[in-house]
């Protein structure tokens, strides 16, 4: 069969642009057959010479691009009578007039890059990817699967790149702040998430995350906790603090609550969490009401996302903060703290009255949660407890607060010093300085509260990837590396 009649009637048309042609008079090919080799193309529909199933000849320049016949190229042959057909093995495009020099629409695997295909067929770009590439389901940069949020990194951000760059105070019960929608794992808070490509929190910038739940009144808790997830890297050189102020629970933070107290002469106990909470004083014996929170085990994290327990009637539980970089490096120069509240010095107005009663305890340090493909952490990361509240003096007088968990690995949040004195909140590495109890006071002092117990810092990576967390400032100490899945 000649070449005109195989390509057809669209064929002719597109090598008519390209191409002299010339019919025999004397020649048809209403059987779709010419047999003069001077004439050898059937113009079957006469589109080319205007003689339906007439004979014609081709004149065209040699090696000349003619059009695209399928996943082949059509090319003038060398006498320039004709054209000859050339594979393509990745398709032809009569836009960029030959072979594609890659499949158009595309993506391969090449090692850790990927490449993309244009629609052209020509222009490539590639992507190093951070963690591997993956063939499975069609080539991609493969990201994490993180623990608590398994499906935030299916999608990219559709945000551009986020950078703070001034003082933020950000609620993360408005929906607003959550440009990566709400998530709501079982068992644990909402997190609220802040999805972009890239993000970056300046040096000397201070993003503050509170939740309005927390603040409607003392016995409040949970609220959205926090996330911060980028597609690429995620750089803290300023602060995030996403601590609990008093007897305010951070985001995330006071879902349990932990030691007890009740109104008497007796202090609170602290919040237990990482450790036990430190118990509250009786009158005269310092840690007598043996009341502080117990330990909370580490294995529940790895399935419950758990911001700090708040201490019963006393300080606020720190908060839960997750910080993820999906397919590059989480780099922490600055500060990310989740510190616990301290215990407040209680005075309680009921139906008219005012009863005193002994100090608050202190609330347990929160959970601080940071994975990527790699990780990069040489600032500080805290979680520190809260102090407990002195009671309240004599027969007629309020107590003083403790003082919040602090932004340092060794000063631990002071608890008030009265008579009846707070416990400090726990600080430092794990055993370094646990929360201390609270003080029993004089024969008219109301006992202190006992201090909270600090929180805890864990990483994840991919498997056979460590963190980088050596030369960190840290309180408490990091868990030990744990793996996550990757896709």
């Amino acid at each position: 069969m000649n070449m005109f009649q195989r390509i057809g009637v669209v064929a002719l048309l597109g090598l008519a642009a390209v191409a002299c042609t010339k019919a025999n008079p004397a020649a048809t090919c209403d059987n779709g057959t010419c047999t003069d080799p001077n004439f050898p193309f059937c113009d079957q529909d006469g589109v080319v010479d205007g003689t339906p199933g007439a004979c014609i000849a081709v004149t065209c320049t040699p090696g000349q691009f003619g059009q695209c016949d399928g996943s082949a190229a059509l090319i003038c042959n060398a006498a320039g009578n004709g054209f000859d057909e050339s594979a393509c093995p990745t398709g032809c495009s009569d836009d960029t007039m030959g072979c594609t020099s890659c499949v158009a629409d595309t993506t391969t695997c090449s090692g850790p890059v990927l490449t993309t295909c244009g629609s052209d067929g020509h222009t490539a770009s590639t992507t190093a990817c951070g963690i591997g590439c993956s063939e499975d389901g069609g080539a991609h940069c493969e990201t994490l699967e993180p623990q608590y949020l398994p499906d935030v990194c299916n999608t990219t951000a559709t945000t551009t790149a986020l950078t703070f760059a001034n003082d933020e105070m950000d609620d993360t019960d408005k929906p607003a702040t959550c440009t990566g929608g709400t998530v709501s794992p079982a068992g644990g808070p909402s997190i609220c998430v802040i999805h972009a490509p890239t993000i970056t929190v300046e040096n000397g910038v201070t993003l503050t995350f509170f939740s309005s739940a927390n603040m409607q009144s003392v016995d409040s808790s949970g609220g959205h906790a926090i996330a911060l997830v980028a597609d690429g890297a995620l750089t803290i050189d300023g602060v995030v603090d996403a601590s609990a102020v008093d007897g305010t629970n951070g985001p995330g933070g006071g879902t349990i609550i932990s030691g007890t107290y009740t109104l008497s002469t007796n202090g609170g106990g602290g919040a237990g969490f990482h450790t036990a909470g430190a118990a509250g004083a009786a009158p005269k014996a310092s840690g007598g009401a043996a009341n502080g929170g117990p330990v909370i085990d580490a294995a529940e994290l790895a399935t419950t996302l758990l911001g700090g327990p708040a201490a019963s009637f006393g300080g606020g539980g720190g908060g839960a903060v997750v910080l993820i970089s999906c397919s590059g490096q989480v780099t922490i120069d600055g500060t990310v703290a989740a510190n616990g509240g301290g215990g407040p010095g209680h005075v309680q107005v009921q139906n008219g009255a005012t009863l005193e009663g002994g100090g608050g305890g202190g609330g347990a340090g929160g959970y601080v949660v940071i994975q990527g493909a790699r990780l990069a952490i040489t600032g500080h990361v805290f979680a520190n407890g809260g102090a407990g509240a002195s009671g309240a003096p004599g027969l007629h007088g309020t107590g003083t607060n403790g003082q919040d968990g602090q932004r340092s690995s060794s000063v631990a949040a002071t608890g008030a010093p009265e008579s009846g004195a707070g416990g400090a909140g726990g600080n430092g590495a794990l055993g370094a300085t646990a929360p201390t109890v609270g003080g029993g006071g004089s024969n008219t002092d109301f006992a202190g509260g006992g201090g909270g117990s600090v929180g805890f810092l864990q990483t994840f990576t991919p498997s056979g990837v460590s963190a980088d967390t050596g030369s960190a400032d840290v309180s408490p100490a990091f868990q030990q590396n744990a793996n996550v899945e990757t896709h």
